[in-house]
C-alpha cells in the first residue's frame, strides 16, 4: 500500500484535468484470502482508491483501481497444482485469466471511454467472486 501511496503523490504535480490514475489492487482484497498481511494491503488500496477520488475528483482527475484474480502470472508458477485446481473449478468460466485480460481492463480505466467513472473497483476474475 505504501508504494501505491507515494507514486500517486509523485505523480499528481505531473497530472492535469482528464487524467487517471488506475491502481491494482487484487481479488485478496475483496475477499480477505491468501496472507493477511497481503489481503490486507491489497483492501487498503481499494479504500485509498475510493478516497482518493473524492480528493481529486475537483481537480478533474480521476483514480480506480483493478482487483484480479487468478491470473497467469510468475506468481502463481510455483502453486502447488491441489491449491490452484479448485480455484480453477469454483470459477464459472472455469479457467485462470490471462495478463491481457487484466491489461485490457486498466486500459479501459485509464481512458476516455471511462470519463464518468472515478472511486471504482472492477474485478476480473472470471466470477470467482461476484459482488
Amino acid at each position: 500500500m505504501g508504494g501505491t501511496f507515494i507514486c500517486t503523490q509523485a505523480a499528481l504535480p505531473l497530472m492535469s484535468a482528464g487524467s487517471s490514475i488506475v491502481n491494482l489492487s487484487s481479488i485478496a482484497g475483496l475477499a480477505g484470502w491468501g496472507p493477511v498481511h497481503y489481503a490486507s494491503a491489497k483492501g487498503a488500496i481499494l479504500g485509498f482508491t475510493r478516497a482518493s477520488s473524492r480528493e481529486l475528483g475537483g481537480s478533474g482527475i480521476r483514480i480506480n483501481a483493478v482487483a484480479p484474480g487468478v491470473v497467469e502470472t510468475p506468481m502463481i508458477e510455483d502453486l502447488d497444482e491441489a491449491l490452484l485446481a479448485p480455484l480453477i473449478m469454483m470459477s464459472p468460466l472455469g479457467r485462470i485469466g490471462q495478463a491481457e485480460e487484466i491489461a485490457s481492463t486498466i486500459l479501459y480505466l485509464a481512458c476516455d471511454d471511462s470519463s464518468f467513472v472515478t472511486g471504482q473497483w472492477i474485478s476480473p476474475n472470471g466470477g470467482l467472486i461476484t459482488i
